[in-house]
């Protein structure tokens, strides 16, 4: 009955993964604002707009002309777990250009004078080294725009594969734990 429910319970795992829960307060912009970021550098041209977004509504601009400027966000993270970092950039243009992306002191991406290119998907995992990982992106443009949309940090969840290994391999050490039980209790009645 125990190996029952115990099946039944590791099915109903792989089932069902858990909803990973984005730590990136406004990622989207939703709000019309940069609330829960911090400006820092050069914030001339630096805003929210919903002149062109990928999801929602909004979507942030970032035209620091000569200077670099951005926007930082600390998270609370944990020290050693791997996390996703993905967000949407867009390259409107300019001869002089400078994109960053910086989880904690890990140099995710980085570009300088690249090509106009439209609204791209980036993602990467990264390692947390505290209990607080900053996130900061940091852009130059002249005399164009950058424009950002969709920010997400979450906690990097094993494959339902790998679930699936684990659990069987769970499974496998019960069984033999309880079948050297029961050879113990044989022996000690012999």
């Amino acid at each position: 009955m125990k190996a029952l429910l115990f099946l039944a319970s590791a099915a109903l795992l792989v089932a069902t993964p858990a909803a990973a829960q984005n730590l990136v307060v406004n990622g989207g912009f939703e709000t019309g604002t940069l609330a829960g970021f911090t400006q820092f550098g050069n914030t001339t041209f630096t805003g929210v707009s919903s002149a062109t977004s990928t999801e929602g509504t909004f979507s942030a601009f970032f035209g620091p002309f000569r200077t670099v400027g951005g926007i930082s966000q600390t998270l609370t993270t944990v020290a050693g777990q791997s996390f996703v970092i993905s967000f949407d950039l867009a390259n409107q243009g300019g001869p002089a250009n400078f994109f960053d992306v910086v989880f904690g002191t890990t140099q995710l991406f980085t570009a300088t004078d690249s090509s106009v290119f439209g609204f791209t998907t980036f993602s990467t995992t990264a390692v947390a080294t505290g209990a607080t990982t900053d996130l900061s992106f940091t852009f130059r443009q002249d005399p164009s725009f950058f424009r950002l949309d969709n920010i997400s940090v979450n906690a990097a969840v094993p494959e339902p594969g790998t679930w699936a290994m684990m659990l069987v391999g769970f499974g496998a050490i019960g069984y033999s734990m309880r079948r050297r039980r029961k050879l113990v209790t044989i022996a000690q009645a012999a």
